[in-house]
Parts: C-alpha cells; structure tokens; sequence
C-alpha cells in the first residue's frame, strides 16, 4: 500500500481511473473507492473487504444528473435528494438500463447514491466523470475506521490490500449515513444514522 496527502486529489483520480482500489477519507469514515464500471477492480474491493459477492455497495456521485445516467428518479425522489443532498444520506433507488452493477443469481438490485458533504470526496467527483463506490474501508464484520494509520494496519498483512491510501489524518467520529429506501413511492428507513431525511 501506498500513502498519499488528500491535496494530490488529481493523482488519486488517476489511480481510480487506472483500475486501482482507494481507501479515502470520507465524511463518515474512511471508505474504499473504485471505479464501479471496471469488473477486476470491483471484484478487486470485494476481495479486499472479504465481502460476499451478494452484497451491494453505493456509490458516490457528482451531482444530481449524474445520478440520473444510472437511476429511474420521479419527479417525488427528485425533491427528496435536493432536500437531502450532499448530506449524509445513502437513498436507494431503481437502476436503469445503464447500471454496470448486477445482481447475483437474479438478486434485486437497488443503486445506493450519496454526494456526502466532505471536500475531499467534492473534489474528487469533479475530477471523476462517473460515480465511485463508497463503502467503508475495512474487513467485512470490523468496525469503520476513522484514522489512516488504522486502515493500513487493518490491510497490512492480508492477501489483497487497497493500492492507494489517501493519508487525510484522524477524521471525526460520526455515525453512518442515514439509508433511506426511496421506491415505491414511500421513504423507508433501512438504516438510523446522522441525520433525519427531511420532505
């Protein structure tokens, strides 16, 4: 693994673009990034989380039309992710045709969208002309870690490891985003978290 300061954002885009798995600081914890369209890197995070591969990750998008190149949104969800977003906040909604992520053995599949409120993960959408996964940098099972120096212990001495890690400090001890379901026309909460999705 190698260490990198959060100002070198474009070098971390970079790294993202070329197939490599990030641990990076987030406004929750620190999360793994990956560009979701490329199988070997998406089976690359899998692998470094020893997560099964039935189980979804978010992504984290840009702004509300990107999130639309991805998703069926109504008119309803729509004023629900302005209220909301950035914000911490994960909505689950319907993929559409252009979704790369697929379902394991017919599972459904929903699209977990965030645009956090956090600088670095801003200014990393900006440089990425897609959505990256957002799900927390650890070994499925363990606790979110919110120090780099834990992220690297935690990954140090394991088979597959994040190729890049974006050394941001000690981050702030806040829970996980709020997960909110948004299909079939109804907010269902699946997840406390933060925040109090408003309407």
């Amino acid at each position: 693994m190698t260490t990198i300061a959060p100002e070198k954002t474009s070098e971390v885009a970079v790294a993202i673009k070329d197939g490599l798995v990030v641990a990076f600081p987030s406004d929750t914890s620190y999360g793994l990034a990956c560009d979701p369209k490329n199988l070997f890197s998406y089976n690359s995070l899998f692998k470094i989380k020893e997560r099964p591969a039935n189980k979804q990750i978010s992504c984290i998008f840009r702004d509300i039309e990107q999130i639309k190149l991805w998703t069926k949104i109504t008119k309803w969800q729509k004023e629900i992710l302005l209220k909301n977003l950035p914000g911490p906040f994960t909505f689950l909604l319907e993929p559409n045709k252009n979704y790369p992520i697929k379902g394991q053995d017919g599972a459904v599949i929903s699209v977990g969208v965030r645009i956090p409120y956090f600088s670095f993960t801003k200014a990393l959408s900006q440089l990425l002309e897609f959505p990256y996964t957002a799900t927390s940098a650890n070994v499925s099972g363990n606790t979110p870690f919110y120090d780099s120096l834990a992220v690297l212990t935690e990954f140090e001495n394991r088979k597959y490891q994040p190729g890049l890690v974006v050394d941001f400090g000690v981050l702030p001890v806040n829970p996980p985003s709020t997960v909110a379901d948004l299909r079939n026309d109804k907010v269902t909460i699946i997840r406390d978290g933060t925040a109090r999705v408003s309407y």
